[in-house]
């Protein structure tokens, strides 16, 4: 078996990995916030050992299915076909998962509203937008941004030696130019997602106000951290790419796909350490948060119609991107930071494929 199949089977253990994970945070949504809720309103106590009990069942039940249809096809993708398909199907599959799960929920919701429980003063809780101002070098770690520079420098270092090497039979190609291209966009695109988490503005509750800002702001920094730790990702990974090249084509050095094998492990062992150290960190938070609380801010902040079966929103008035209703959360198209993020995307769907084709 050749290594690179290796590296595909551990690709496909840790794909598989994070749906489980995914597939065990949704089977236990609907009583996230408590044995007394469903999603995000009151039920009585006896709502799942009564007759409305089948509601959680056909819940769990619809909501396998995508993830059966995901591995029956994922296996024979990562472990059989084409590498250059595996990216497509990722894509393809995680898409499919988000919008079968929308549809369930709304589904579920809307059968057990006649369940819920009213609770007094539900539509009572004012809402307060933060005005702090806010400036990406105050959330900058100076450790962070020199190793990316650092990383950078050396990459075009050696990209710089070995010019000729990455142009083919001595001529100026597009293929050579596309993996610079590719890592300057990645990090470009990092900090374009930083930048609007910084500048996102805070819908607060109006009562318990510097504490849920607290909290909120503990959640910011918590999802700072996580894209500065895939940038430097991104800034070690570069060089890497450029000496694996050197190593395999011009050196010919025998060990280097072990070499690269160590690093993909590093980087997946990485990636599991972080994704498990912000998940518990958010958990921390969200045990603090008073459930009625925050979601009758929700109702407040979000009380513009949802367009297109609740899959888009539109509110000009509402400075976030992504918006909490009551069938999840939904994308704000009157925000021109979705169109910015759309255009971003479509960049970096189009180099990938070029990557792939030249």
């Amino acid at each position: 078996m050749s290594l690179q199949r290796i590296m595909l089977i551990i690709a496909f253990v840790f794909f598989q990995s994070i749906r489980l994970w995914a597939l065990k945070g949704r089977w236990n949504l609907p009583k996230s916030w408590g044995k007394d809720w469903f999603f995000n309103f009151k039920v009585g106590g006896d709502f799942y050992d009564g007759p409305s009990r089948n509601i959680l069942q056909r819940y769990r039940k619809q909501l396998v299915i995508p993830y059966i249809v995901d591995f029956m096809i994922a296996a024979p993708v990562f472990l059989l076909a084409n590498p250059m398909w595996i990216l497509p199907w990722v894509v393809v599959s995680t898409a499919m998962i988000l919008f079968w799960h929308k549809r369930i929920i709304k589904l579920a919701i809307k059968t057990a509203k006649p369940f819920s429980i009213e609770q007094p003063g539900e539509s009572s809780v004012p809402v307060a937008l933060s005005l702090t101002r806010r400036r990406v070098a105050d959330y900058t770690n100076i450790l962070i941004e020199t190793a990316v520079v650092v990383f950078t420098i050396t990459s075009l270092g050696i990209y710089v030696r070995y010019y000729w090497f990455f142009n083919w039979d001595g001529n100026h190609t597009l293929s050579a130019l596309i993996p610079v291209i590719l890592y300057f966009y990645l990090q470009s695109g990092g900090l374009l997602l930083k930048h609007g988490l910084v500048r996102w503005r805070l819908a607060l509750p109006g009562e318990q106000t510097d504490h849920y800002f607290k909290l909120f702001e503990d959640r910011r920094q918590l999802l700072i951290k996580m894209y500065d730790y895939y940038r430097v990702i991104c800034a070690v990974g570069f060089p890497l790419y450029l000496f694996r090249q050197i190593a395999e084509y011009l050196l010919h050095w025998r060990n280097i796909q072990w070499f690269n094998f160590g690093f993909g492990v590093a980087v997946l062992a990485g990636t599991l350490l972080t994704v498990r150290w912000y998940v518990q960190r958010m958990r921390a938070i969200i045990r603090q948060i008073e459930p009625s609380e925050l979601i009758r801010m929700q109702k407040r902040v979000a009380d513009k119609p949802v367009l297109f079966g609740g899959l888009a929103y539109f509110d000009a008035d509402n400075p976030g991107v992504l918006v909490r209703t009551a069938n999840g959360l939904v994308l704000n198209f009157a925000n021109k930071r979705m169109y910015v993020y759309g255009f971003y995307l479509i960049g970096l769907v189009t180099l990938i494929t070029m990557s792939y084709i030249y």
